[in-house]
């Protein structure tokens, strides 16, 4: 799962194809060649500029996910149960989440840092793991958990959404059933009692200096 994105953040309008398409036919060898060399070198150049567009449409299942940073690695405990995180906690990171990744080791999960609280919400696109998506405040004390489903096509996932109940400023994803196996939350994702995220001070600290 990934954070959705604000409205006019261009960098990730490629993921749905939204690029320029021009054609490459001015380097067919069926192009006329009764053109001046200028306008040859001309129509080239643009077509140069144009291909990385070209190249960042490439459909997202054709990519592999990008491994972790070794430093980005760290442990978190829930109410004592800990969990060993990856961290996101800058704009490409958070972009990025759990896509593509077609498996989650068991007591494994992803942990999304922010500057400040705010109302955040996630979506599924292109997810193939069952997620809980759970939303802590600054205290670390838990609002809410989402339990969703990967979307049959991993494309269409960005109609799945998870929002926060309330502002939030820490995410934590896990294995599906992962807070209803723990008996941390009613059958509406709100805990039965207080759930407390406990972290250490250098992970505050990130939280800090997050984008």
């Amino acid at each position: 799962m990934r954070e959705m994105p604000k409205l006019g953040d261009c960098r990730d309008i490629w993921r749905y194809g939204d690029v320029p398409c021009r054609t490459l036919g001015a380097l067919s060898p069926a192009s006329p060649l009764s053109r001046h060399p200028l306008e040859y070198l001309d129509t080239l150049l643009d077509q140069i500029c144009i291909l990385p567009l070209l190249l960042l449409s490439i459909p997202a299942g054709c990519q592999a996910p990008p491994a972790p940073p070794a430093d980005s690695r760290a442990a978190v405990l829930v109410n004592g149960h800990e969990v060993r995180v990856e961290i996101s906690h800058t704009f490409e990171q958070r972009g990025q989440g759990l896509m593509h990744r077609t498996h989650l080791p068991e007591g494994d999960g992803m942990l999304f840092l922010y500057r400040y609280e705010a109302p955040r919400t996630f979506y599924m696109l292109n997810t193939r793991i069952p997620l809980d998506i759970a939303f802590f405040d600054g205290a670390g004390t838990l609002i809410n958990v989402c339990s969703r489903q990967p979307a049959p096509d991993p494309s269409e996932g960005h109609r799945i959404r998870a929002n926060s109940d309330r502002p939030a400023q820490f995410v934590l994803e896990v294995n599906h059933g992962w807070f209803a196996a723990r008996g941390l939350i009613d059958e509406e994702g709100h805990p039965r009692d207080p759930v407390r995220l406990e972290m250490t001070e250098s992970i505050r600290e990130l939280a800090k200096r997050a984008d």
